[in-house]
């Protein structure tokens, strides 16, 4: 809306009530909230949105007022004290079922992303490897690998105390992926490993000599 538009609807307005006064009608009531709102609708135009909505504010506190007889903030205060009290007095039971509802969509992402991962592994090798069951040594702490791990968040590492290293597929959602291959007891022959993560740094530690 225009200022030029603005102005000119206010002294309509303001005619308009003169007009009526002169013929002993009376547009007060009306005049103050149409102002308001109009100021209000002027400023929305021109995207300062917090202070047109004082300005509306204003005009339907007065409404209520004046020809419904009803406190405009009493109602708003109250409308919110029964929002926020009937989603505190939720029954435990319906609490208790949005939980399992979001753990269920959190599972099923996991499922779609394990598959996804098992569908680029099958481009890349050709076939997904089953996992092995990990062993430990007692007496040297050795440990084998599992052929396949899959994280959605947190941290893989493969660090400290030695372990025998066979064909190995890491994938981690977010977070950082570290192995230390100096620790790695590697069998003969060729050993893959394939690691990956969409956030976070991927480190391979050799032995330097």
């Amino acid at each position: 809306m225009k200022k030029q538009t603005f102005i000119g609807l206010i002294l309509v307005i303001i005619g308009f009530n003169i007009l009526l006064n002169t013929i002993n009608l009376s547009l007060g009531s009306f005049l103050a909230p149409l102002i308001f709102l109009m100021i209000g609708l002027f400023l929305y135009k021109r995207r300062h949105h917090f202070i047109s909505a004082i300005f509306f504010f204003i005009s339907a506190s007065i409404i209520f007022d004046q020809f419904l007889g009803m406190n405009f903030m009493g109602l708003l205060l109250a409308f919110v004290a029964l929002y926020f009290g009937i989603k505190l007095v939720r029954s435990p039971k319906e609490r208790k079922r949005t939980r399992k509802e979001k753990k269920g969509k959190i599972e099923e992402l996991d499922e779609k992303i394990e598959k996804n991962v098992k569908k680029k592994e099958e481009k890349e090798f050709g076939s997904v490897i089953e996992n092995r069951e990990t062993k430990q040594f007692s007496d040297d702490h050795v440990v084998y690998t599992p052929s396949i791990r899959k994280s959605l968040i947190g941290e893989v590492h493969y660090l400290g105390e030695p372990f025998e290293l066979h064909d190995l597929t890491i994938w981690n959602g977010i977070g950082e992926v570290r192995i230390d291959l100096s620790k790695a007891i590697i069998p003969e022959g060729e050993t893959v490993i394939f690691a990956q993560t969409l956030i976070g740094r991927l480190i391979y530690m050799f032995q330097t000599t």
